[in-house]
């Protein structure tokens, strides 16, 4: 286990170096070097200021919606909690290993198991509902930018597949058998099914279960989400207007591409999104941005968010670790 742990930290690293090397040599020029004499440093620590705050909004987030389940969890347990799943989320991807460690130590906190899961899957309920909302309006919002009949027409449609995905999830919080039945007539795979009708039942159950048992908490919980993923949307306007960009013009279009970048992340491509962040970050910002500080813009974004949080998710996992008794590592 922890070999593969090793090996994908390193295939992630790589991945993410190499891309951001050949973003930079393809975009660094004269007017690249000058635009150094603009950089506003204050807004890139504020930058990194808010990277590190959306930690603790996450931490803080777990412990409402432990209190929502009639779990207690302190802050700093809930950011003990958080950090480790990030490491994992940074090295598996589509971020896909970060959901098990959170139930995995919040379990050991003190968490039931079947409690821990419904705060995981708490968490990815609040999440879809916040993007199902704004997804649609970030791909509107680009529509407008790109005169291209045939991407308007796919940016459309996804908007569109959004929009119907959040109205069955709706039905299915409340008639789960119906959703399931629908997916049966078109899903042949047993193995697929049964996935599907899995997670439809969390869902359902965590949704139902929040709901029931802590209104308050659970709506608390969702102002966290949205202050959350507000913040990481927030990072991009200040590494811009650090390195010298009047964002007045384009910050509505720098959070709606922002938005699509984290739908991408999630695609399951390459450890962490490695590779996969840096280039659609270059593409959907290069219809705004001057291609001069374009390859810059991208290496302070990943060198602010994904390295900070792999570097302090890493110490948080040791610690983990050596309080589990794994003195070798």
């Amino acid at each position: 286990m922890k070999i593969r742990a090793k090996r994908l930290f390193t295939i992630a690293i790589a991945i993410s170096v190499i891309t951001t090397a050949a973003i930079l040599v393809l975009t660094v020029n004269r007017e690249t070097i000058d635009s150094f004499s603009k950089i506003k440093p204050e807004y890139l620590f504020l930058a990194i200021a808010i990277q590190a705050f959306t930690w603790f909004i996450w931490g803080l987030r777990i412990k409402l919606m432990g209190k929502a389940t009639g779990e207690e969890i302190s802050l700093s347990g809930g950011i003990s909690t958080v950090l480790p799943s990030l490491f994992a989320a940074c090295i598996t991807p589509s971020n896909a290993g970060g959901e098990p460690v959170r139930i995995y130590l919040l379990n050991k906190k003190g968490f039931s198991v079947g409690d821990a899961t419904a705060v995981v899957v708490g968490e990815r309920i609040l999440d879809l509902i916040f993007f199902m909302i704004v997804v649609p309006i970030s791909l509107f919002l680009f529509g407008k930018m790109i005169k291209n009949a045939i991407i308007n027409t796919v940016l459309a449609g996804i908007g569109f597949l959004f929009i119907i995905g959040f109205l069955i999830i709706l039905y299915g919080m409340i008639k789960p058998e119906k959703v399931k039945k629908v997916f049966r007539r078109f899903v042949k795979s047993e193995h697929a099914i049964n996935k599907i009708n899995t997670e439809i039942d969390h869902f359902h159950d965590g949704l139902w279960g929040f709901v029931g048992g802590g209104k308050v908490w659970m709506l608390l919980s969702l102002g966290c989400t949205v202050v959350l993923r507000l913040s990481e949307f927030l990072i991009p306007l200040f590494i811009l207007l650090g390195l010298g960009v009047n964002v007045k013009p384009i910050w509505a279009l720098c959070i709606a591409a922002q938005v699509i970048v984290l739908i991408i992340m999630a695609m399951p491509l390459t450890p962490g999104s490695t590779g996969v962040a840096e280039v659609s970050m270059l593409s959907l910002y290069s219809i705004f941005i001057g291609s001069s500080i374009l390859g810059v813009f991208v290496l302070i974004y990943r060198g602010m968010t994904y390295y900070p949080t792999l570097i302090a998710g890493g110490f948080a996992s040791l610690k983990v670790l050596k309080d589990m008794g794994w003195s070798n590592i």
